[in-house]
């Protein structure tokens, strides 16, 4: 089961230093780019986000939960948190084209 990230995870231009919308974090724990350590990333730059993706896990309390790109379709421009990273709820988790 996975947490969706819709219209209220992704921001406006405004909110982007590189002047794009961004795509938020719905829950706070470890950021993991990849489902195993030997396994691709799930999303790279230059990625096509459609809608459905799953584009991050996010550990809680050794709970590993699917985050999933619900936006409209976007390009990625960079992913912000390092693999294995603390984040927060609402931080910024990718930069979109």
């Amino acid at each position: 089961e996975g947490v969706a990230g819709g219209a209220a995870a992704v921001a406006s231009a405004a909110a982007s230093t590189e002047g794009g919308p961004v795509f938020k974090t719905p829950l706070g724990g470890r950021f993991y780019a990849r489902p195993s350590p030997d396994e691709p990333l799930f999303v790279k730059p230059g990625d096509e986000l459609t809608g459905g993706e799953t584009v991050a896990l996010i550990e809680v309390m050794k709970t590993f939960n699917r985050v999933r790109y619900d936006g409209e379709p976007a390009r990625v421009a960079r992913v912000v948190p390092a693999d294995g990273a603390d984040v927060d709820a609402g931080d910024v988790l990718l930069v979109l084209e």
